[in-house]
């Protein structure tokens, strides 16, 4: 049985959590053992500067022993960088290692580090084309594999109040800037439909100023009822800003409302645009008003979010599921293996 070790950021960072700890059951399947290396100290520093030196020496203590650690396994699946923006205790990993990659890292990396850890490595795997596109300039041997879904945790459910149209966000707040470019539309269409309401998933309350505080609900996150907080959708929202940072995101809200079922209505990204064409499973909108329009076309016809949403989970199944991510992977794993890296 191949032997892998996983390196994340820290256990509660989003890109561990789904791009390794949600697929160890299915590499399991796949005669792979995945050992996860999991800590409760991000790589990513404090906010206030004065405990900053502090966490780095922590950081490098809690991770220094991954050093002897790595000859216990075959290959090393290292998910974005051990300390934000820096190049630090990848240059002690001696086995093959393949860089992990689902977000626009290597805009904010520090004297170049990114791209040593990309040029280290036997193998980059991405989430999309844009970041395909600039590791393909560093490394010849560049994958795309998108973050997958769990499809059985992340199911359809059936909606028993069709009166009261439920569209819903999920992110963290670091993320309001984009919701709220989109919030004057909000706010215009919730004052047009009294039967709709808005449902904000996140860390903090928006606090919007257009939006009166009776016509949206605010849940805080928890990975124990996050599912059922995406179930409670009717349509399932991802407005971005069209910038670098954005360009280089996985789309994976959007990836969980479709597997829950839910038609989406996207900001008109490429990822995004890839997604809804493959089956028509939603919108992708570039003008301000064209929010409105699909919105209140969704919100007016059951049977058009039905069929949107049964083309998004099948779109999630055939190739964005657990399933399809571990297989597209190993075979990764191997090709590095072959080649001896």
């Amino acid at each position: 049985m191949l032997k892998i070790l996983g390196i994340g950021q820290g256990k509660f960072i989003p890109s561990y959590r789904y791009r390794l700890k949600e697929v160890v059951n299915d590499f399991y399947k796949q005669n792979v053992h995945l050992s996860l290396f999991e800590t409760d100290i991000s790589s990513y520093p404090p906010k206030n500067k004065v405990y900053r030196l502090y966490w780095i020496i922590r950081v490098l203590i809690n991770r220094l022993p991954l050093i002897i650690s790595q000859y216990n396994y075959d290959i090393i699946i290292l998910q974005r960088e051990m300390i934000s923006t820096l190049y630090t205790i990848e240059r002690f990993l001696k086995i093959p290692y393949i860089m992990d990659v689902d977000d626009a890292i290597h805009l904010n990396q520090k004297k170049y580090s990114i791209d040593k850890i990309a040029k280290k490595a036997s193998a980059v795997v991405v989430c999309n084309e844009f970041l395909s596109n600039y590791y393909s300039k560093l490394h010849e041997n560049v994958y795309i594999i998108p973050t997958p879904v769990n499809t059985e945790k992340y199911r359809p459910k059936s909606k028993k109040n069709i009166k009261q149209i439920t569209i819903g966000w999920i992110g963290t707040s670091s993320n309001f800037k984009s919701l709220k470019s989109i919030e004057k539309e909000l706010s215009i269409l919730l004052e047009k439909h009294p039967n709709i309401i808005l449902k904000v998933v996140s860390n903090n309350n928006p606090n919007f100023t257009l939006i009166e505080k009776s016509r949206y609900i605010f849940k805080k996150w928890s990975d124990i009822d996050d599912v059922e907080d995406i179930q409670s959708f009717d349509i399932g929202i991802m407005p971005l800003l069209d910038t670098e940072h954005s360009r280089g995101k996985c789309a994976f809200k959007m990836l969980q409302y479709m597997s829950c079922g839910l038609p989406v209505v996207s900001s008109d990204l490429p990822m995004n645009r890839k997604i809804v064409e493959m089956r028509e499973c939603g919108f992708c909108v570039s003008k301000k008003d064209d929010w409105i329009n699909a919105l209140t076309v969704l919100s007016q016809s059951q049977s058009k979010r039905e069929v949107m949403g049964n083309e998004g989970r099948k779109t999630i199944e055939q190739f964005y599921s657990t399933k399809v991510y571990v297989k597209l992977y190993k075979n990764v794993i191997l090709n590095v293996l072959s080649k001896g890296n």
